[in-house]
């Protein structure tokens, strides 16, 4: 009997988000903030290593981490065709389709993972990182991105499919229980905390007034989506204060997003 694959993702998404996330703040300031740090990791690296971006989409953030890797082997997978359809127009990188919790690679392949918006998305997150673990070298990296706070939780996380939204303390003990080793960890986008906590309340009571649930779930993630070049402008330029900062290795007390960059522990 064929099993249901299980949804983790409306692959319906993709030409929408393919269209806004070049210059669209939020992602603008991932882009930024995860190349800087992907340039940190792999300067000791030896020569001829290899990324992977697992989950990558549309190739937005990889077309990055490629570029930065230009002594290296950059990769992508996802687990849906139509993301990768647009990750072959951005990004140089090979490019293969495959399950998180099933990965077709074998042990130690890998330097670095990114795992950027995608840990949320399944339900035994234990396992995804013990399969990131046994692709990754001894003292490989894994730096990881994932939705902060439950108490932010709102229609965005139910129309994409998440799971959870997590704690630091959470994302850091399920790091560590899975084998990994915490070199840093730190919430950001901070500014737009009180807007979303905002935002979620708002929607939540336009849920109620409304019938069409779907509708206005749709009709909301349209208004998150639509670029307005000013405070799009604006956004950016809160946002940015963060760069320096993470880029220092520093805490940021709160924020709606985490960040963490995590170390394969050598095995014995």
């Amino acid at each position: 009997m064929n099993r249901k694959k299980p949804i983790i993702y409306n692959p319906t998404y993709y030409e929408t988000i393919n269209h806004i996330e070049e210059r669209h703040f939020w992602f603008h300031a991932r882009r930024k903030i995860v190349g800087e740090l992907v340039s940190q990791i792999i300067a000791n690296f030896p020569k001829g290593f290899r990324i992977i971006e697992i989950g990558c989409g549309t190739g937005n953030l990889l077309r990055v981490m490629t570029e930065i890797s230009e002594n290296g082997y950059a990769y992508g997978s996802d687990i849906y065709w139509q993301g990768l359809h647009f990750a072959a127009q951005q990004s140089g990188a090979n490019l293969f389709q495959g399950d998180l919790l099933r990965l077709p690679i074998s042990d130690r392949q890998f330097n670095l993972v990114g795992l950027f918006d995608v840990l949320e998305h399944i339900q035994d997150d234990g396992k995804a990182l013990r399969q990131i673990n046994r692709i990754l070298h001894d003292e490989g990296v894994l730096l990881v991105n994932v939705p902060a706070h439950q108490n932010l939780w709102s229609y965005f996380d139910v129309i994409s499919h998440h799971q959870r939204r997590y704690e630091t303390s959470d994302l850091q003990k399920i790091l560590v229980d899975n084998g990994f080793s915490v070199d840093y960890i730190t919430e950001y986008m901070q500014v737009l905390y009180p807007l979303v906590y905002i935002r979620k309340m708002f929607t939540k009571r336009m849920s109620k007034a409304n019938n069409n649930e779907q509708f206005c779930h749709n009709d909301m993630l349209e208004g998150d989506f639509k670029i307005l070049p000013v405070v799009n402008e604006i956004a950016y330029s809160l946002l940015s204060l963060e760069f320096k900062k993470i880029s220092q290795r520093q805490r940021i007390p709160h924020g709606t997003s985490i960040l963490a960059v995590a170390r394969k522990i050598k095995e014995r």
